[in-house]
């Protein structure tokens, strides 16, 4: 049963790869959108120093941005993935593929099942919860510091 073994270790590979993907997409449309938040506010950053403001109430300002970023997205992520999860358990593909043979349905040889079936695990799902809450907050030191350089004089003299 060699190939059986071949194929399974060729499945979990392409899984992890493909998960590793969807993490990197994420993360770096979490970070665009926190530093574009950021970005788009040197003026009005610079207008608050210029008034006062202290340095570490901005950046304290852009960790709770984030933080709640995070508070609400994590959350809404997972509970919308165990929702579409749960949606489409039990759910032919063949029914996606009504002119394939279910007899070509296979890999290596051996017959693959055309039914989805998720698999729950909810310490897993906490688990990924926690490291994307984790690494949104990681995401947060870049637009922290590019704050923490601003200048005050450049941001007011160009509006």
């Amino acid at each position: 049963m060699p190939d059986i073994a071949t194929t399974i270790r060729m499945d979990r590979t392409a899984v992890v790869s493909f998960m590793f993907m969807l993490v990197v997409i994420v993360l770096f449309t979490m970070f665009s959108t926190i530093l574009m938040s950021t970005l788009e506010r040197k003026r009005e950053f610079a207008s608050l120093l210029a008034l006062g403001t202290q340095q570490i109430e901005l950046k304290l300002q852009i960790f709770f941005e984030t933080f709640i970023f995070g508070i609400i997205a994590c959350p809404l992520g997972s509970l919308s993935g165990v929702g579409l999860a749960k949606w489409l358990e039990g759910y032919d593909m063949m029914n996606i593929f009504e002119d394939v043979n279910t007899e070509d349905m296979e890999i290596g040889g051996f017959g693959m099942d055309t039914v989805i079936t998720p698999f729950f695990s909810t310490s897993l799902t906490l688990q990924i919860s926690i490291s994307f809450f984790c690494a949104v907050l990681l995401l947060s030191v870049l637009p922290i510091y590019l704050i923490s350089r601003i200048s005050i004089t450049d941001e007011l003299r160009s509006i």
